[in-house]
C-alpha cells in the first residue's frame, strides 16, 4: 500500500528492506512510516530494534544484546566474547565489553575474578578497605589454616603469611629462608625474634 512497485513481501510504503533475507515472501511485513499500537503486542520470536523504544520497563525471557546484533547465549553489553565461557553461559549470566561505574553499592555473594589491575580507592570510610576474612595475594587457594589473617603465596617455594593466635599472642610473620624452611618471626617484649616456633 503506499506505491505501485511489487516486492516479494507485504508493506506499507515504499522503501525496501534492508533484512532481505528474512522479509522475502508474503507474510513478512515492511512498514516504512510510525507504528502505534495501544494494547498488547505479542513476539513469539526475537525481535530487533535500532531505533529508540519508550517504556515504563523492559521485559525479555531470552538474552539482551546491546550494542551489535549478533545473538549471544548470554548477555552482554558490546560485542566483545566471553573468556569464561564455562561460567558466562546462560540469559542471566552478563558480559560488559565497556567500563562500567556503581555509584551506590555493589554486593558479589559468589566469587570474584580480576584479571587486570584492582584498585581500590576508598570505602565508607573514604580511607580503607575491609577484608573481613582471610587475605589472600598470589594463590586461589588459602593455607586452610585458621591461624592466618592474610597469606602472600606463590606456587614455588616462597611464602609470606601473617598470624597469630590466643597461645602466641601478637602477630606472628612466616616466611621461608633461603634453605625453603619455614621460619617465624614475632616481637617477644621488645625483641625481634626469629625461630622454628610456628605461628600457633
Amino acid at each position: 500500500m503506499g506505491g505501485f512497485s511489487s516486492v516479494a513481501y507485504s508493506r506499507f510504503g515504499t522503501n525496501t528492506t534492508t533484512y532481505s533475507n528474512d522479509l522475502t515472501t508474503t507474510n513478512d511485513l515492511l512498514i516504512s512510516g510510525n507504528l502505534e499500537v495501544d494494547l498488547k503486542s505479542f513476539f513469539d520470536a526475537p525481535g530487533e530494534f535500532q531505533g529508540t523504544a519508550s517504556a515504563s520497563y523492559f521485559l525479555t525471557g531470552n538474552t539482551i544484546q546491546v550494542g551489535g546484533f549478533a545473538s549471544a547465549a548470554y548477555s552482554r553489553f558490546g560485542t566483545a566474547t566471553t573468556g569464561h565461557s564455562t561460567d558466562i553461559d546462560t540469559t542471566n549470566d552478563l558480559l560488559i565489553s565497556g567500563a562500567l561505574e556503581v555509584d551506590g553499592k555493589a554486593f558479589f555473594d559468589g566469587t570474584a575474578s580480576v584479571a587486570g589491575n584492582f584498585e581500590v580507592i576508598g570505602t565508607a570510610s573514604a580511607s580503607k578497605a575491609f577484608v573481613t576474612t582471610s587475605f589472600v595475594v598470589g594463590s586461589n587457594v588459602a593455607s586452610s589454616s585458621t591461624v592466618y589473617v592474610a597469606e602472600f603465596v606463590s606456587a614455588a617455594t616462597t611464602s609470606v603469611l601473617f598470624g597469630g593466635s590466643s597461645t602466641t599472642l601478637g602477630t606472628c610473620l612466616q616466611m621461608k629462608n633461603t634453605n625453603g624452611q619455614p621460619v617465624y618471626a614475632r616481637v617477644i617484649g621488645t625483641t625481634f625474634t626469629v625461630n622454628a616456633t610456628k605461628c600457633r
